[in-house]
Formats: C-alpha cells, sequence, structure tokens
C-alpha cells in the first residue's frame, strides 16, 4: 500500500526503484496532535489486537476494530499485535502499523463485513483508515489505549519489516 497520500511531508529513502523506510518521527501527519517527538523517539497512543485481527487491520482487510467500550481518542494508533494467543506465522508482541481513528459509535450489522466478525451486544465500531505498515518492533502490551515511545520507522512500498 502506498501511503504517501496520507503524509504531508516525506523524508523517503530511495533505492532499486522502490521507496525505502521513513522515520515517523521526522513526519507532520494528519493528526500531528496525537503524537509528540522527544528526541529520536515518537511517543504515540497504542492498542493491543490478537492475532489473526492484527494482521486483517495490517493487510487492509479490517478497517473496524470491535471492542465493548467507546473512546473519546481520535488520531493516530499504534497497532500492536498481542503476545498471545500465539499462531503459526504470525507476529506477536510487536508494533506493526500506524492507523488513523476517525470514529467510534455503537457496531452495527451493516459494519460486520469491515470488522471481519458478527455483531455482538454492547459492542462498538472504531474505524480505522489511512493504515501505514511500520518497521515492527516488540511492545509489551497493556488493556485499553496506552503511550509507546520508539523510533517508528514507516514502510512505503512493499515489505513488512
Amino acid at each position: 500500500m502506498n501511503c504517501v497520500s496520507v503524509l504531508q511531508k516525506q523524508w523517503i529513502r530511495w533505492g532499486k526503484n522502490e521507496p525505502g523506510p521513513v522515520y515517523y518521527s521526522h513526519l507532520e501527519r494528519h493528526s500531528h496532535d496525537s503524537v509528540d517527538v522527544v528526541g529520536n523517539e515518537t511517543k504515540m497512543k497504542a492498542i493491543s489486537i490478537k492475532q489473526p485481527w492484527a494482521t486483517m487491520i495490517v493487510s487492509g482487510e479490517k478497517t473496524i476494530e470491535t471492542r465493548t467500550w467507546s473512546t473519546n481518542y481520535r488520531g493516530s494508533l499504534l497497532i500492536v499485535s498481542s503476545k498471545n494467543p500465539k499462531i503459526l506465522h504470525y507476529p506477536t508482541g510487536c508494533a506493526m502499523a500506524i492507523v488513523e481513528l476517525v470514529d467510534c459509535r455503537p457496531m452495527t450489522k451493516e459494519d460486520e463485513v469491515s470488522a471481519c466478525c458478527e455483531l455482538y451486544q454492547g459492542a462498538y465500531a472504531w474505524i480505522l483508515e489511512d493504515m501505514m505498515r511500520i518497521k515492527r518492533f516488540p511492545v509489551k502490551g497493556w488493556l485499553g489505549i496506552y503511550d509507546v515511545k520508539h523510533d517508528i520507522q514507516v514502510n512505503i512500498g512493499r515489505g513488512n519489516d
């Protein structure tokens, strides 16, 4: 996925006709108020998601995350794959992507395809847009929305790492 359209300015390393990693701490995103740059590290909000759903978000197949609780937070959100359960060929315990959380509302029947799950009682639909793959790095996950500090590299073009 080419995510250049969601960036206001880019610092891209070109090589072999394919873009290389972009250092997120040098970028301005649409919701730049939700990302703090401290030295070479970026501090941003994160959420842990179990596999295979984290990978489905990274692939673009899943654009709605569901939770039994709502949030007023809007902005950049680091997608972290939960450490458990461990599923063969799925990365766990690491940051995988950055998305924009643009809305949170009660889930409807129409959300089922984008959420990759059936409607359930008390479900909230977290609407995710502008997914950007990043160079994976280990993260100790927490419940809820939490802060992560790291020198995050965005992958523009192909590849997971």
